[in-house]
């Protein structure tokens, strides 16, 4: 679970208390109902297939890292979930959060085959390719068509990253 950022609780970084987080309420919002990938891409080419979303073509193009902006504003403490399939080692995957009215992202970053990573972008000006108490290493790298899930949990006190179920 992610504490302290440079050293200040998250919780003061956020702006919020550092009381304990709540136990979930249970409710699940299906984001991926919500899509219009023409309205709603940023960057990249998107398709909605039965299996979900698809990202098509080129990977960085002149607007940056492929990326759909989901027509939804959360609650002030969330989970949130994506499924994804790795279409190779060398990928990275990202979910950009917002809490308290900031903007950062949690990166599952399989692009350095000696050293896969995982971690929150955007808190201490640093990639998630440099070492930093916001980063995690990953026992292995993504192994190509397999499917993963990602989830993240914003609460006032602390942020917490997964992949399938464990804590990076």
């Amino acid at each position: 679970t992610l504490k302290k950022i440079n050293s200040k609780p998250v919780s003061e970084w956020l702006g919020g208390s550092s009381t304990s987080p709540p136990a979930t309420t249970g409710r699940t919002i299906d984001l991926l109902a919500l899509v219009d990938v023409k309205r709603d891409t940023i960057a990249g080419e998107w398709v909605l297939t039965a299996d979900g979303l698809a990202k098509q073509g080129p990977g960085t193009t002149d607007k940056g890292a492929p990326r759909l902006q989901l027509p939804y504003v959360p609650p002030e403490e969330y989970d949130f979930e994506v499924e994804f399939t790795a279409v190779n080692h060398n990928q990275s995957v990202g979910q950009i959060i917002s809490a308290q009215s900031r903007l950062f992202s949690w990166i599952v970053a399989g692009n350095k085959a000696e050293e896969p990573t995982a971690g929150f972008e955007l808190f201490d000006n640093n990639p998630t390719s440099r070492p930093s108490e916001v980063v995690a290493p990953m026992e292995r790298n993504l192994e190509e068509g397999r499917r993963y899930r990602s989830r993240v949990e914003v609460r006032k006190a602390g942020l917490c990253g997964f992949l399938d179920g464990v804590e990076l």
